[in-house]
């Protein structure tokens, strides 16, 4: 899936900086389980900002971990997350892009490691995209 952010832009600026009318974002949710260890969640567009959320609703057993990033980088965006102890909202630590997506459009995806045989937990993504950078 392709996302398209919902923000819009006033032609004219306030201060000299654009004025955000509207930044609230798309939100996506995508189950991850013991048997989905690997989700598709969103193509998120170029000059993103990325939030993650994690809730377990079942622990994972076997030592799993979640990650979240792309196929060149499987934590760019979630560092490896203990999915094998504690129900509940879980906190995140951010990889590499540091809840930014740059230049280039990325395809999203959850990883869970290990051979868990119990286990789900939902992910939310949500994605505020930026105007074009000031020159």
């Amino acid at each position: 899936d392709q996302i398209y952010a919902t923000e819009r832009f006033l032609s004219s600026h306030k201060n000299g900086l654009p004025y955000i009318v509207d930044e609230k974002g798309v939100t996506r949710k995508v189950w991850v389980a013991n048997d989905v260890k690997t989700p598709s969640i969103a193509t998120v567009p170029a000059n993103s900002f990325v939030s993650v959320e994690v809730f377990i609703t079942e622990l994972f057993d076997a030592g799993a971990t979640l990650t979240i990033g792309y196929t060149a980088d499987t934590d760019a965006i979630m560092t490896a997350l203990d999915i094998t102890s504690g129900l509940g909202r879980k906190t995140v630590v951010y990889g590499a892009e540091g809840g930014f997506i740059g230049a280039t459009a990325r395809a999203i995806v959850a990883y869970v490691t290990g051979s868990p045989t119990v286990g789900k937990a939902i992910i939310t993504l949500k994605v505020i995209t930026t105007p074009a950078e000031v020159a």
